[in-house]
């Protein structure tokens, strides 16, 4: 009778051993274990939410700048540029009230002023804005040069406005149905034309003086000066 191993009497042992242990786990090879997937699913449920967070906070924060810098353009708008604006067209309008009136010759000389500069200007338009350019001259002339002409083409268009209001009050007269009369011919006939945008002023529109160029004197139809240099001999 042969002698048992040393290794055969530990085998009932070790399995006994391994029996009653319930810390150790059999994890196939190239696989994982349990605990290891839920860690894993907790933590990306964890980053998730983190990142939700920061997505909201950082919506919550473009919002909010997005609204306070619509405000403050609408304050400027109001209570910077609209009273400026005002303030250039209505000394105009006076000096251009004393001057017609001393001399006797409203509305006509606003109506001359107020057609013939603007005419001239968008007549030189081309050459002016190859010549006078940034690029051709020391800036600060260029600037000066630049908000002379604009200063011009401004003082023409306060004398259009100026001439045809007068002479329609002339004409009209001030009452309620010449209100009424004016008003409605300005809606049926620009609405139609699609030019009915063109009533809207400051704070609604608002523009920007440019500088690189002279100012762009902008038709209904956007035709270029050679093309009506062209058609009209």
């Amino acid at each position: 009778m042969t002698k048992p191993s040393m290794e055969e009497g530990l085998r009932p042992q070790v399995a006994s051993e391994l029996g009653r242990s319930s810390c150790i786990t059999i994890v196939p090879k190239g696989g994982r274990s349990e605990s290891s997937v839920a860690e894993d699913g907790g933590s990306r449920r964890s980053q998730s939410r983190n990142n939700s967070s920061v997505s909201v906070t950082s919506s919550l924060v473009k919002g909010t700048t997005r609204v306070c810098f619509r405000m403050s353009d609408v304050v400027v708008s109001l209570l910077v540029l609209l009273p400026l604006t005002i303030a250039f067209w209505r000394g105009i309008w006076q000096i251009m009230d004393h001057y017609s009136v001393e001399y006797s010759v409203d509305p006509w000389l606003s109506m001359g002023l107020g057609n013939g500069i603007p005419l001239l200007l968008y007549w030189a338009q081309e050459p002016l804005k190859r010549h006078v350019h940034p690029r051709k001259m020391n800036f600060v002339f260029f600037y000066v040069t630049t908000r002379l002409l604009l200063l011009l083409h401004a003082f023409g268009s306060v004398n259009q406005w100026r001439g045809l209001w007068v002479l329609l009050d002339n004409e009209t007269g001030l009452g309620y149905h010449s209100a009424i009369t004016s008003l409605l011919v300005g809606i049926v006939v620009a609405i139609p034309l699609k030019v009915f945008g063109n009533v809207l002023a400051v704070p609604l529109v608002v523009g920007v003086d440019e500088a690189t160029s002279v100012h762009d004197c902008q038709l209904r139809y956007k035709s270029p000066v050679s093309f009506i240099r062209a058609v009209v001999p």
